[in-house]
């Protein structure tokens, strides 16, 4: 670890009263979410919780995180309404993108 980044994270902290465990409660509450929709990808079975990602199945989700504030407005939106969502892993997600040109650029 350099010092100037050494340096940065202490002044984080310092600055920042309780930023690590806010930084847990978010994950933990990212767990939940994600142990709640299955805990590993629908296309592929990868379950490493570090890649994976919550999916709108039917797209749109540019739109509905405009309309969500925080991280628990976002889980309980999730949690009411499961059916809409789905856990992708990162690779999976962009294919799905890609495919359904929600990647938001035209082939060359």
């Amino acid at each position: 670890m350099s010092a100037c980044w050494a340096e940065g994270r202490r002044q984080w902290q310092k600055n920042t009263p309780n930023a690590l465990q806010k930084l847990a409660a978010q994950q933990r509450l990212r767990r939940r979410m994600l142990d709640a929709l299955g805990g590993k990808c629908v296309k592929c079975g990868f379950a490493d919780w570090r890649a994976l990602q919550v999916d709108h199945v039917k797209g749109g989700g540019r739109q509905d995180r405009g309309r969500t504030g925080n991280r628990n407005q976002w889980f309980k939106i999730v949690m009411a309404a499961r059916d809409k969502y789905q856990l992708l892993c990162a690779n999976c997600n962009w294919i799905k993108r890609y495919e359904r040109g929600e990647h938001g650029r035209t082939e060359d």
